[in-house]
């Protein structure tokens, strides 16, 4: 697949919304959902889990690469972004725990506010955070039964994650608490989605299953390394 690039396609051209994606280190990439506010077409921004509690909803920046979903009717893509509109705004006081948990349906389809199906034992990836959003908007981009437990790397990947965790809870042990990371060590083995693996399945009109998206993704990881260097 072919991911845009700002110089030739600049986010303002985004039908609505679309996934974006960066380089942050290596084989570590970023995901977010790339929003066009309906009111104010000028107006693009990320809407993304960045780090622990961060702000949900920045600026967007040149680094990034994105894709427009293209199989979604134009009437429902209208919809959704309402739609999408309606949690951004009802979340924008929302600080989301960077963690281990997935597919949770944690916001609610009238208020579009987090539910309590999102409890202080949880948190999200980037990768995971667009998957919740996604789904909450009606759109399954992946097959989550198909995704296997996490691989020796994964597991190094959430170690790494954890220990930077511990270390910030010993100095804000009322933001990240012993519940928290308690419930983060119980998922060290649960599936980990990766943000090259759900950008490629926008591209799918049914939900893709693991081992269907493991090319593109793959595809997709390269060219965004190569955009990146």
């Amino acid at each position: 697949m072919e991911l845009k690039k700002p110089s030739d396609n600049c986010f303002t051209e985004v039908d609505g919304f679309g996934v974006a994606i960066c380089n942050y280190a290596g084989d570590q990439n970023h995901l977010a959902i790339l929003y066009k506010n309906p009111q104010k077409p000028d107006d693009v921004k990320l809407f993304h889990v960045n780090s622990y509690k961060s702000d949900l909803l920045t600026p967007v920046e040149s680094h990034y690469l994105w894709v427009d979903i293209d199989w979604l009717p134009p009437i429902r893509k209208i919809a959704i972004t309402a739609n999408l509109k309606n949690i951004i705004d009802n979340n924008k006081d929302t600080k989301i725990r960077y963690g281990f948990s997935f597919n949770l349906g944690c916001f609610d389809p009238v208020t579009g506010k987090i539910n309590n199906f999102y409890d202080s034992a949880d948190g999200f990836t980037c990768a995971t955070f667009v998957l919740e959003v996604l789904k909450s908007l009606g759109v399954e981009l992946v097959d989550w039964n198909s995704w296997p437990v996490a691989s020796p790397e994964d597991i190094n990947f959430k170690q790494y994650i954890l220990s930077q965790l511990e270390s910030y809870s010993v100095k804000y042990p009322d933001i990240v608490t012993e519940e928290f990371l308690l419930g983060q060590k119980n998922k060290i083995n649960d599936p980990r989605f990766k943000p090259q693996e759900v950008i490629a399945a926008t591209k799918c009109k049914e939900a893709s299953t693991y081992n269907s998206i493991q090319k593109p993704a793959q595809l997709v990881h390269e060219e965004v390394l190569s955009y990146s260097n």
